[in-house]
Parts: structure tokens; sequence; C-alpha cells
């Protein structure tokens, strides 16, 4: 019996060339906001990772930082906001807590 390796970045690379495709077809670049609200390294380079996959398919990224604190009325603030077509909040926002209630 054979196997068969399957690569992730070959799979999603047609994902990407369609939805770049898409979004070149209809003349308009959406924008996704991603909320930072921790220092946490792998949330850091997530955030990264998803400004570079962003612009490699023609979609506006914009990363704002701010405290835990603010962060509800951050959401708020874009949800509002016309030219924002989609929010990322990149986690953890509460430590091992993610419900601040607890």
């Amino acid at each position: 019996m054979s196997c068969k390796t399957i690569l992730a970045a070959e799979i999603a690379q047609g994902y990407r060339d369609e939805v770049k495709n898409i979004i070149a077809s209809r003349g308009f670049r959406p924008t996704l906001v991603g909320f930072l609200a921790n220092k946490d390294p792998a949330a850091v380079k997530y955030a990264e990772w998803t400004a570079k996959s962003c612009s490699d398919i023609g979609i506006n990224f914009k990363l704002r930082k701010c405290d835990r604190e603010e962060l509800e009325g951050r959401i708020m603030e874009a949800n509002e906001d016309k030219d924002v077509d989609g929010m990322m909040i990149y986690y953890p926002v509460y430590g091992d807590r993610q419900n601040p209630m607890d």
C-alpha cells in the first residue's frame, strides 16, 4: 500500500486564488480589522500572518491594538464604521479566563 502526501498549502492555494479573483472582479477591496488586546507572541504572529494573507489576496487589513478594557468599545466603533467589512479578535484577551465575568 502506498501513501500520498497532501500539503495544506496546495489545497489552500485554490481557495486563495478563488477569493482573489472574486475580489478583483468586483473592483472592491474589503477591509478586515483585527483587534489585538494582548501581547501574546503567538497572537502577534497570527496577526502578522493575517496581514500578509490579506495583502496577497486583495483585502485591506488594519490591526488595531488596544487594552482589553477598551476592546468592547473598539469593537462597537468598528461595527458602526461603514468602511469595515469584517473583524477578528486575537485571543487570549483575558489570559486563562476567556469570560471576563468569571
